[in-house]
């Protein structure tokens, strides 16, 4: 102990007397140390994050898989992918459910749930909006949750014509309740519907999807009386797939088990309940699946996943340059103190010893690293929720701290390697008077040019991955969109279903449609089912009634008022747009796109063609993006919201004049003045939702360029470093050639040939392992590949001069050096 007190003293004095060494050495390892704290801090809330349910690595989520090019369900809500060779989703109809449930043994219970968004609630005389979950009467049975208050849902109170009951989240309980625990026995409104609090849910016990802020769980069976868009009928059919599965795992019964005697129930159940499935589809193709929902169903780890692993690769390769650079710079420093250390040799210290001195220094530095580091960390993580779209920040917790000190001590005894070796390869005993020499073995030259190839090699990764990305969100930023942004004012209203429902809703869309065209600043009005450029869709079959039925025709589809064209600004190329002619009687209109035409009116004029059994085309319009930059536009064809089978609650298109945000008190009171009651929220622009969807892209380019400026920053330092002590080292070398006859054009040139052809091969070596790795992420670029030669030759270029200019300096001091002071240096 009195050994280490007296190493950590020493360090602590060697540190202070090189200020600039240490400080460079400091800030380099605590940005990298910073960034990849605040990383995990995100993954280890979200990523990692187990349920606050009973043994959660017990639980499971079904899923189905079609193979095939067109699936048979045929009405899915929720989620639904592609994969190789067929179809996946998370969602089953209510009667498969119930046979699922039936069968024996493989589980210890299946729980549905179902997410109902934007319930109007009156708490306390208040309105507002909250999301649901219906939930079936076993969910928080086999869930394993707990209540703080109360009970939770039971099988009874999911039973038909029971009473309205609900559980509330820990959360809404403090917001609305204060924690009062009189709130059981309360009554609150949801859509004109009384329902009676009977419990509270814990502060741990998330739900079965982490990060979706559910306010409050219903029985399922008030599914149809909570949303007026889902009526009972739904409920008990099975065209419907609308409901999640959790299951928990039975003691002795594996997940093959029990995957392989489901999926023959699973099979019979659709057969039996699918309407019409025999003519078009082969449902032995359809099968159960059996995952992990240790964490449920994570929305926010399917979101975040891929860029979180990609940033934390980034973020690493930038730990490791910047580990890199300070071994450079530490071994740059033993080798001036080689004198110490033959004393310390001469005086018996053994290289053992020695080697723990180097490794008490490298500790000594990377600790207040850390200490920065995780300073910096915690500022940063107030940035996080802004580019990861985060409800909140990221906790800073136990797991958190621990991770940031294996951090520094790992980096402490990376960076230290490369000195300790090389005094530990040091002979014994060695003359005092050899550090005096001024020219470096060839053993300690050839690690310090390794480390600066490796380090260019890295700095080459880190820009071009900057020079991609931010290549790809410019790209993205000057893609045509088809339609006018600019000036576009975004809201939605919530009236009450019970209030407004079917035509009367239409009637009340329709008068506030007059009453906005009416306010100062506006220009035209608009309503759409879907916001564009928002990742909402809404997808339909598309068949042409003069052509033989196919599999596979598929088109998006827009419920759309009849200035919508005008107000957005996409051009209507031939026929007609709508007018207020189109009515929930009339005849059933629609407007396509040119894609849509060119995929199924190849060789005929769609202009007064029919689809879907009656509606006729009366317009065509230009093709715009729908739903993401990325995309190109789709096949799309707008049908009036007043002919529409059902709406949600669609969003109004205000076109201004002037800034569109001026308008959204106008608004409210406009609204307020017809009716109170109906909740008015999410204002924004058309813009502002474009730069939301562009959050990723964002990201990856604000961060990539920063990894690449400090990257860049690094290799210079690196590089100049070595020169500069390399320039020192061979000054009576210099000296010799000078006197000898060589011109000082000669000595530049050499050490510059030197120094770049150390660059050029950490350039060579970067270049061809960034094009072999970016092909992990391609599927994150736009317009850009990573072997574009714009890209490499942009990189390069920046590469090259900045290494160019580290040599430069040094070589330039040197190049003026006078014979005299050459030769009487040392």
């Amino acid at each position: 102990m009195e050994d280490l007190a007296r190493d950590l003293r020493y360090g602590l004095r060697l540190l202070c007397q090189d200020r600039l060494v240490t400080t460079v050495a400091v800030l380099s390892m605590a940005l990298a140390i910073g960034a990849n704290t605040a990383l995990f801090s995100v993954a280890n809330n979200v990523l990692f994050q187990k349920l606050g349910a009973k043994h959660p690595e017990q639980l499971r989520l079904l899923r189905w898989q079609f193979s095939g090019p067109n699936q048979p369900i045929p009405s899915i809500f929720g989620e639904f992918s592609a994969v190789p060779g067929g179809f996946t989703s998370t969602s089953f109809s209510y009667p498969v459910y119930q046979r699922l449930l039936s069968q024996p043994g493989y589980f210890d219970g299946i729980a549905a749930f179902a997410q109902t968004h934007s319930l109007t609630a009156v708490v306390n005389r208040e309105a507002s909006v909250v999301d649901a979950e219906v939930v079936s009467g076993n969910f928080f049975q086999v869930l394993g949750a707990s209540t703080v208050l109360g009970r939770p849902i039971l099988p009874s109170d999911a039973e038909e014509n029971a009473p309205a009951v609900t559980v509330l989240s820990y959360d809404l309980w403090i917001r609305h309740f204060g924690q009062s625990p009189g709130v059981l026995g309360k009554t609150i409104t949801l859509n004109a519907l009384p329902v009676t609090v009977v419990g509270v849910l814990g502060p741990t016990s998330l739900g079965p999807q982490l990060g979706s802020g559910w306010s409050l769980y219903l029985p399922i069976t008030l599914k149809s009386r909570i949303d007026r868009n889902f009526d009972g009928d739904q409920m008990r059919n099975g065209r419907s797939w609308w409901l999640l599965l959790l299951a928990r795992a039975k003691p002795g019964v594996t997940d093959a088990r029990a995957q392989s005697a489901l999926d023959a129930a699973f099979q019979q159940a659709a057969k039996d309940t699918l309407p019409n499935h025999g003519g078009h589809h082969d449902l032995t193709r359809l099968h159960l699946r059996v995952e992990s929902a240790s964490a449920g169903e994570n929305l926010l780890r399917s979101h975040l996943a891929t860029p979180v692993s990609i940033l934390f690769s980034l973020v690493a390769l930038l730990l490791l340059l910047a580990c890199t650079n300070v071994a450079n710079l530490l071994v740059a420093k033993s080798v001036a103190r080689t004198r110490e250390m033959s004393v310390r040799k001469a005086l018996g210290a053994s290289r053992w010893r020695i080697v723990r001195q180097m490794f008490t220094e490298s500790l000594l530095l990377s600790s207040l690293a850390g200490v920065v580091g995780l300073l910096l960390a915690f500022a940063l993580r107030r940035l996080l929720p802004y580019f990861l779209d985060l409800s909140q920040p990221p906790a800073f917790d136990f797991p958190v701290l621990l991770f940031t000190l294996a951090l520094t001590l790992s980096t402490g005894l990376l960076f230290g390697l490369a000195p300790a070796l090389q005094m530990f390869r040091e002979p014994a005993a060695v003359d005092v008077n050899e550090s005096s020499r001024l020219t470096g073995s060839r053993s300690k030259a050839r690690l310090r040019h390794t480390l600066i190839i490796f380090e260019m090699a890295l700095s080459t990764m880190l820009l071009l991955g900057a020079v991609l990305f931010v290549r790809t969100l410019s790209n993205l930023l000057n893609a045509p969109l088809g339609f006018e942004p600019d000036r576009l004012l975004l809201f939605e209203l919530h009236p009450s279903p019970s209030r407004f429902f079917g035509p009367a809703r239409l009637a009340l869309y329709q008068r506030l449609e007059d009453r906005f065209a009416a306010l100062p600043g506006v220009r035209s009005v608009a309503l759409s089912n879907d916001v564009l450029i928002s990742g909402s869709t809404d997808g339909s079959n598309f068949d042409p009634d003069n052509q033989p039925y196919r599999d596979g025709r598929h088109s998006l589809k827009n419920n759309v008022s009849s200035g919508f064209f005008q107000t957005v600004g996409i051009p209507v190329l031939r026929g007609r747009p709508f007018d207020r002619r189109e009515t929930a009687n009339s005849a059933h209109v629609a407007v396509i796109n040119q894609q849509l035409a060119r995929l199924y009116f190849p060789r005929t004029d769609p202009l007064g063609q029919t689809f879907n059994r009656g509606t006729t085309i009366i317009g065509i319009v230009a093709d715009a993006r729908y739903d993401s930059l990325r995309k190109a536009p789709p096949p799309t064809y707008y049908q009036p919201y007043t002919q529409a089978d059902e709406n949600g609650n669609l969003t109004f298109y205000l076109k201004t004049a002037a800034d569109p945000m001026q308008l959204a008190s106008a608004v409210r009171k406009t609204v307020a003045a017809f009716d109170p009651e109906i909740p008015v929220l999410h204002f924004r622009t058309q813009e502002s939702e474009i730069h939301a969807s562009l959050s990723q892209e964002r990201l990856f380019a604000t961060l990539t360029s920063s990894f690449g400026i400090l990257a860049l920053l690094l290799s210079s330092i690196g590089i100049y470093g070595v020169m500069r002590y390399s320039v020192t080292r061979r000054t009576n070398e210099v000296g010799i050639r000078l006197a000898l006859g060589a011109q000082t054009g000669q000595i530049l040139r050499l050490l510059f040939r030197e120094g770049l052809l150390l660059a050029v091969a950490g350039l060579a070596i970067g270049l061809l392992a960034s094009v072999f790795l970016s092909g992990y992420v391609r599927a994150l670029f736009y317009a850009v590949t990573p072997s574009d030669p714009l890209s490499l030759s942009l990189a390069a270029l920046i590469l090259l001069s900045s290494a160019a200019l580290a040599v430069w300096l040094p070589a330039r001091h040197a190049a003026r050096i006078s014979p005299i002071e050459a030769l009487r240096h040392q």
